[in-house]
């Protein structure tokens, strides 16, 4: 499972628009080249999980 940073910018009870961060809002974070280079960003229309358990994953 990979994971993301990503910015959220509105939301309600049911979703959330969200935004990546750009290079240099990684850099300010503290984030190495290497890790930036290997950053993945989301997609338009990606459905995201909040903590997903393992067990509710499918493959």
């Amino acid at each position: 499972m990979d994971k993301s940073l990503v910015k959220v910018s509105s939301k309600n009870d049911d979703y959330s628009i969200i935004t990546s961060y750009t290079t240099d809002e990684l850099r300010q974070l503290g984030y190495s080249q290497d890790k930036i280079n290997s950053h993945k960003k989301i997609s338009l229309y990606d459905e995201i999980l909040l903590n997903p358990r393992v067990e509710n994953l499918q493959e």
